[in-house]
């Protein structure tokens, strides 16, 4: 089987021709000038990228408003509208901003309709249809139909009910994910669920130099038949190979995945410059623009305020998380918090980077706005009741009216 991988540069035209999974030539077309069409290719994709932001922004808005009230529902919405680092992501054509576009639509389209109603089957098959997608974006949206299971379950206090609408979800998302597995079959004869990196991702966290990120080669040993395989092999080895390697090296070492879970924690939490540093510092550009220029002349001044605006949004977020759980104990915060506890379990197994947590984000300014708005209504009220107990208040000048009582009219 021959195939064919075009990558384009801005200078050229790379065609990279594969035969039986092997890479066997590699040209190179350099252009006498930009193509136009692939100038506009890529402007209209970074439009795309803005326009999912914007649906970002708004979904979450609803999903806010749905839960907590129209002031929560505006200010994650806020929250989300100025947060660097999906700014900066809106020029990368990656699938991070599509994902938390995703994840914060699929909550909401959920748990949008009252607990007690009964299933409509064409918004069931609708939202299969959106985690299908979302899976074949990111592989942890599987998350989303334990969310959503955990959503029904409690508020209708039914596992039947719960099970009819989590049932056609998960048809949907597996006839999505086999139609693409057969799909990766009948092209390249390799069984390839979602994509071929996924054998890869999962050794490089499961083998003896992992570290939980990605594989750092200048520190493990190249002579090894299975570093250079992980290292040289073509897509369909490494996906096939990296599940074997990995596999036998947890037989071997079946405390790995708890030894390597604060490493886990670490690196998928402890930042958010991902776009920072992919759209704007180091983004692939003709030349750079004023502001990109301005970015880079004040690159450590742009990196801190990216990162202390996460770092302010997570500690109000953990917050929130804390007051709800503790306190209010609102129907919806199980399901809403299950997810970033669902996420870190899911990268248990695969490697961690910083942008892996963004399909959360919609989430994080969900809970962030929540502590917010709940200490400015509880400052209300304790003002509230302040002002009518302060010398000269209203409350002491003026006498109680008269009730009416049971028995007669009062006066």
């Amino acid at each position: 089987m021959c195939w064919i991988q075009q990558v384009t540069p801005w200078d050229g035209l790379y065609s990279l021709v594969y035969q039986g999974g092997n890479l066997t030539k590699l040209e190179f077309t350099e252009y006498e000038y930009t193509p136009r069409a692939e100038i506009a290719r890529m402007f209209a994709g970074k439009l795309g990228n803005v326009a999912i932001g914007v649906g970002l922004t708004g979904f979450t808005y609803l999903l806010g408003r749905r839960l907590m009230g129209e002031a929560v529902g505006l200010l994650s919405a806020a929250m989300i509208a100025v947060w660097p680092n999906l700014i900066f992501h809106t020029g990368i054509l990656s699938s991070d901003l599509l994902a938390a576009c995703g994840f914060a639509a699929a909550m909401w389209l959920g748990m949008r309709r009252e607990p007690g109603s009964g299933p409509v089957w064409w918004q069931l098959l609708g939202l299969g249809a959106l985690i299908g997608w979302m899976v074949l974006v990111r592989p942890v949206a599987l998350i989303l139909l334990v969310a959503l299971g955990l959503w029904w379950l409690i508020a209708t206090h039914s596992p039947r009910h719960a099970f009819a609408r989590l049932a056609p979800l998960v048809v949907v998302v597996g006839l999505i994910v086999g139609g693409w597995t057969v799909r990766n079959y009948l092209q390249f004869g390799e069984v390839i669920t979602i994509a071929t990196n996924g054998g890869y991702n999962f050794w490089q966290t499961n083998q003896p130099y992992a570290d939980g990120n990605d594989t750092f080669w200048p520190f493990v040993p190249m002579d090894d038949p299975e570093y250079q395989t992980m290292s040289s092999g073509d897509e369909f080895t490494k996906n096939r190979e990296g599940y074997r390697y990995a596999l036998a090296y947890l037989k071997a070492h079946p405390d790995h995945l708890i030894r390597m879970l604060p490493a886990k924690l670490f690196w998928l939490y402890h930042s958010d410059t991902s776009g920072f540093y992919e759209g704007a510092l180091y983004a692939p550009m003709h030349e750079p623009s004023r502001v990109a220029q301005w970015i880079a002349d004040h690159n450590r001044l742009v990196e801190s305020f990216t990162f202390r605006y996460y770092e302010l949004l997570m500690v109000l977020a953990a917050a929130g998380a804390g007051v709800l759980v503790l306190a209010s104990r609102p129907t919806w915060s199980v399901p809403l918090l299950s997810l970033p506890v669902l996420l870190t379990f899911f990268h248990v197994f695969f490697h961690a980077k910083d942008r892996f947590h963004i399909p959360l984000d919609g989430i994080i300014a969900i809970v962030a706005a929540t502590t917010i708005v709940e200490v400015v209504r509880s400052l209300d009220r304790a003002r509230r009741r302040y002002l009518p107990s302060a010398p000269g208040s209203q409350a002491h000048i003026e006498p109680p009216r008269a009730h009416a009582t049971s028995g007669g009219n009062g006066r």
